[in-house]
């Protein structure tokens, strides 16, 4: 049996706008993990930064949220690159890199 993802783990990167809303903008941070011996352990996104983090009050540490893992959370959208798959699987030609806007993806 191979290991097991318990909770997806995000934080909150800033704001946009939808539809007159103000909604969060969430990166992918990791997934906490239980093995085949039921030991917990974080698997870490080694792309995350978080420098990236907004920090108006100069905190020493982040708040990274955790999402129950295939759920279907609102506020925790799946990370970037796999809603970049899906567009081009849906037909949607790739943008350059420079140009890709993350509201652009139509879903």
């Amino acid at each position: 049996m191979a290991s097991q993802v318990i909770y997806d783990l995000s934080a909150k990167v800033g704001t946009y706008m939808k539809d007159g809303v103000e909604k969060p903008r969430w990166a992918p941070v990791g997934k906490i993990m239980r093995n085949d011996e039921g030991k917990v352990f974080m698997l870490m996104n080694k792309y995350f930064s978080p420098a990236g983090v907004p920090d108006p009050e100069q905190r020493d540490s982040i708040l990274v949220s955790m999402f129950e893992a295939g759920g279907e959370q609102q506020s925790a959208p799946p990370p970037r690159q796999d809603a970049h798959n899906r567009a081009k699987a849906n037909g949607y030609a790739p943008q350059p890199k420079d140009n890709f806007q993350e509201d652009d993806i139509p879903f």
